[in-house]
């Protein structure tokens, strides 16, 4: 299953609403917004190929795992030696 752009739970709440009232369909819910807790719930049963996921802190030295973006380009001087070695053998 591909996976797709994390979704807050109110987002998906403000989607379903504004779905509703664009379409003027009749619901049972509240101001045109589905519950929290019950429809949710429900959402969750009759999807069961979505996984709700839960944000948890990282400290700081977890977080700096990835070098950052200047250190994985090259500089210019590199990527000319690169460019012109690799034009020279051919």
């Amino acid at each position: 299953m591909p996976k797709w752009r994390a979704l807050t739970v109110e987002n998906l709440l403000n989607t379903v609403q504004k779905i509703i009232l664009d379409d003027g369909r009749k619901n049972p819910f509240k101001n045109g917004r589905p519950g929290k807790k019950k429809w949710y719930a429900s959402f969750l049963r009759r999807n069961p190929g979505l996984e709700p996921r839960f944000s948890q802190g990282v400290s700081k030295g977890r977080a700096i795992v990835l070098p950052t973006e200047d250190e994985l380009l090259p500089t210019e001087e590199e990527f000319l030696v690169d460019t012109l070695s690799v034009a020279s053998l051919e």
